[in-house]
């Protein structure tokens, strides 16, 4: 089990569209969070919970503002290694799992929870470890008792697997690249599959075309090396895929409702650099802040 506290300042991408294993929940404390679920999108506000569950694609954007949540990721067979057959269909593919509704308001005793948790990381008094993990259950036993909406069929389980599967050479041909952008048909070939059958697969599982998706990568990259490195505009439009830095320039203010200099001059004077050390998606971080 993974915990980790979360603050951006500026609007935009804050998590790009990924899947894993893991079943995450991402806890407001401060602003709004638009949260995207496959082609699904919601809002969430202060004190509202999302919960995605394990190998379905999601994403986490900043509408604009100050914001800062914990995120929680927990390992589907934990249930299975304690002995909780109740809840062990949720291991993976194995069986099936279940499905939420889009956004909670945890109230009572999960309510309370985050607060523990909050409270216990800080004071750090002994077996403080424990205390987050104890809370952390309750958060869960709240989501079992009072919000599962459905169980999953296993057939429908595997078919969006396979998709996420399917088109996640693409995702990730696309986060390996340097400077050059990834086409269609390059994402197609990576995935084995025809333009047509690869821009509909594609639409289905995350909402975006592929263009949109690609796109918005990018200007993530390049938005971080606003934020994080001294490099020009024009050096950092290169480096992202833009030979013209006045095509990127209008392309960042399409996107972003202003341009990259103001923006960063922006960011230097309201956000320090992330530490990206402590990626609430990895699963070796443990108990990190981060701000």
């Amino acid at each position: 089990m993974r915990i980790t506290w979360d603050s951006f300042d500026r609007g935009g991408l804050v998590i790009p569209f990924h899947w894993h294993g893991y079943l995450e929940l991402i806890y407001v404390w401060e602003g709004s969070i638009l949260a995207c679920r496959g082609e699904r999108r919601f809002e969430l506000g202060i004190g509202e919970l999302a919960v995605f569950t394990p190998n379905f694609l999601h994403a986490i954007y900043n509408p604009g503002g100050p914001i800062r949540y914990t995120c929680m990721l927990v390992d589907p067979d934990v249930f299975s290694h304690s002995g909780l057959t109740e809840c062990s269909p949720i291991t993976a593919e194995k069986l099936r799992i279940p499905e939420w509704e889009e956004k909670l308001r945890p109230e009572g005793e999960a309510a309370g929870a985050f607060e523990t948790m909050r409270d216990e990381y800080r004071e750090r008094r002994p077996g403080w470890e424990l205390a987050l993990r104890s809370a952390a259950f309750r958060v869960l036993l709240d989501l079992f008792r009072n919000h599962v909406l459905s169980w999953i069929p296993a057939a429908e389980y595997r078919k969006s697997v396979q998709s996420i599967r399917r088109i996640g050479s693409a995702l990730s041909l696309v986060e390996r690249s340097d400077s050059r952008p990834i086409t269609l048909s390059d994402a197609a070939s990576s995935a084995g599959m025809s333009l047509f059958h690869f821009s509909r697969v594609f639409h289905e599982v995350t909402g975006q075309t592929f263009l949109e998706y690609e796109t918005g990568f990018r200007l993530g990259k390049a938005k971080r090396l606003l934020r994080e490195s001294a490099l020009s505009v024009a050096e950092i439009a290169k480096s992202c895929g833009w030979e013209d830095p006045n095509y990127f320039g209008r392309l960042f203010r399409t996107h972003e409702g202003m341009s990259p200099g103001r923006w960063r001059l922006g960011t230097e004077a309201s956000h320090p650099k992330r530490d990206d050390a402590n990626d609430p998606h990895d699963p070796d971080t443990a108990f990190a802040p981060r701000s």
